[in-house]
């Protein structure tokens, strides 16, 4: 019996430890508020998110979770320690080609800043 636990707690900790490795953290540079919309600097680049529940994410939070992959995720917002709901865009090693996809209801806001970069 022992060692029948004793895989169970291995193969635990492994599930555990592979879910934490494939976790992503990026910082908030970019928000606008009024249309849904927020750019993520994460290792390699960036990231075109929409908001979909939960807290909006205030400028410079940290958000965990599965950043990288496409359609929607559950992440955890580090800085206010609330979960969040958000839509991933697109990703790009270059800021150019992230402002570039910024919808256009975004940029028709009034007080609208824009992303830019090389």
């Amino acid at each position: 019996m022992n060692m029948v636990r004793a895989a169970l707690a291995m193969s635990l900790y492994a599930a555990m430890t592979a879910s934490a490795a494939r976790a992503e953290e990026g910082t908030v540079i970019w928000k606008n508020s009024d249309c849904g919309f927020f750019i993520l600097q994460i290792k390699g680049g960036y990231g075109l998110y929409e908001w979909v529940a939960g807290p909006y994410p205030n400028d410079s939070d940290v958000l965990e979770g599965e950043l990288k992959s496409a359609g929607e995720h559950k992440v955890n917002n580090k800085t206010a320690d609330v979960p969040t709901s958000i839509f991933l865009d697109t990703l790009s090693a270059k800021r150019g080609a992230i402002s570039a996809r910024i919808p256009a209801k975004c940029k028709a806001r009034p007080g609208y800043v824009p992303f830019e970069g090389q």
